[in-house]
């Protein structure tokens, strides 16, 4: 069976670092959306259009479904990590087969953690500019505020019974050896 993990939620969640450790840990391929979506954008020219630019998302999101495809053919576990909602998990179950088992790590930060972690990230200068992060900052602050209130812009897959959430809000309170034991239990 080839075991497939997601690795996803909201904007500055923590889902690459997460992502990245549990690839090294478990020895696993991770591919990321965002990881596809800067190497395209530095193929482009310097000043992309706003169509190249949405036509680069919709590229990044297929070379991480292909991936996935191309994991199940040669029943090799992998991580992929991003931004998934309702139309990615569409691709994604096209894309598994019976005998995939689905483990969902779904990254959330209570608050405006995420938010205040997205704009630092982004002044920071050493996001890759791809991103074009500062557009984004109303959406990612409204996502903050929604879950403030209880609605979940994000909600979880459960695309099977492997499920689990963590709480990002502080780094240094995440458990990552539960995580860890987890999903190697399954």
């Amino acid at each position: 069976t080839m075991r497939l993990i997601i690795v996803r939620g909201g904007g500055a969640t923590g889902k690459t670092a997460l992502a990245r450790r549990l690839a090294q840990d478990l020895k696993y391929e991770l591919y990321s959306k965002d990881g596809f979506k800067e190497k395209e954008f530095d193929k482009l020219d310097n000043r992309p259009t706003a169509l190249q630019m949405k036509n680069l998302e919709s590229k990044s999101w297929d070379l991480t479904y292909s991936a996935v495809k191309n994991a199940v053919s040669k029943n090799t576990a992998l991580i992929i990590e991003g931004n998934f909602m309702k139309p990615q998990k569409r691709q994604i179950i096209k894309a598994i087969n019976k005998d995939t088992v689905v483990i969902e790590v779904y990254c959330r930060a209570k608050g405006l953690a995420s938010f205040k972690r997205f704009v630092r990230r982004n002044e920071s200068g050493e996001r890759h500019r791809g991103h074009r992060d500062r557009i984004f900052y109303p959406i990612v602050f409204l996502e903050s505020v929604a879950g403030i209130i209880g609605i979940t812009p994000y909600k979880p897959f459960k695309i099977s019974g492997n499920f689990i959430e963590v709480d990002t809000t502080d780094f240094n309170n995440v458990e990552y050896t539960n995580i860890l034991n987890y999903i190697k239990s399954i």
